[in-house]
């Protein structure tokens, strides 16, 4: 496994997120709890196979949607692409990170993405 970077690093793929705990999205689609069903492993690293093979996991919504828009709304609600997100215990928190990934947000975006994967 890969080694975690420091929050607000470039994603390395670790999969340490969400070996750890689900995010939002992972919440929604498999409900509480601890490691992700949607972790994949793409050698050399990790993946999120709400992204990269919706069908496998929400067959239902990609029925509705398509697997291209599934996987992009999901990329959308995941933050894929503005870095490590995950604050595992003790780590210290890159508030300039957040503060300007909170900025980079395109929230008419995030709005569409997450009706997608919420209508039921």
């Amino acid at each position: 496994m890969l080694t975690k970077p420091p929050h607000g690093s470039p994603c390395n793929g670790c999969g340490g997120c969400c070996a750890d705990q689900r995010c939002p999205l992972g919440r929604l689609v498999f409900g509480p709890g601890g490691r992700c069903p949607a972790l994949e492993m793409r050698f050399p690293a990790f993946t999120c196979g709400l992204v990269e093979s919706p069908e496998k996991h929400a067959p239902h919504v990609v029925r509705t949607h398509g697997a291209d828009r599934a996987a992009k709304a999901a990329a959308i609600l995941i933050g894929a692409g503005l870095g490590c997100d995950a604050l595992l215990e003790g780590e210290a928190p890159n508030a300039e990170w957040r503060a300007w990934a909170i900025g980079r947000v395109d929230r008419v975006a995030s709005a569409e993405a997450a009706a997608i994967w919420c209508a039921r």
